[in-house]
């Protein structure tokens, strides 16, 4: 019975960690976004990938611009928060009230640009590719 959950997540775009955490991603391909994608992992210097099936079993490797992991959060309102959202918190610093999700190589987590904010005060209101014009630092890709 395991394997068939594990088979079934994986067909997902859905991982599952040694620690429950559910692992997922979406992507930017420069148009929109695509969630609950299959990536193809290479080297640190190789562009993100996915594994994009089609009928007939056939798959190709589609390059994207961003690959953007799911965190494991929610926000206030339960939608899923991934690297890469912009979300806006009442409990911030004086004049700040907007922040990117991103990931820290150093500390291996993810955290809210600078902020250490309580999850159940943010708010997701875009994400840096497709709402930049809510932050003033442009995405990269």
């Amino acid at each position: 019975m395991r394997d068939v959950k594990s088979q079934s997540l994986r067909k997902s775009g859905q991982f599952r960690s040694e620690n429950q955490r559910i692992i997922k991603f979406r992507t930017w391909d420069g148009v929109e976004m695509h969630y609950n994608v299959v990536p193809l992992f290479g080297t640190k210097d190789e562009d993100p990938a996915i594994i994009e099936a089609h009928a007939m079993g056939i798959c190709r490797i589609k390059p994207v611009k961003a690959l953007l992991e799911y965190t494991g959060l929610h926000d206030k309102n339960g939608k899923e928060i991934y690297e890469g959202d912009i979300v806006k918190s009442k409990l911030t610093m004086p004049g700040k009230t907007i922040y990117i999700v991103k990931w820290e190589d150093e500390t291996a987590e993810f955290f809210i640009q600078n902020k250490d904010v309580c999850k159940d005060y943010v708010e997701i209101i875009g994400n840096v590719y497709e709402n930049s014009e809510l932050v003033e630092t442009k995405p990269t890709g």
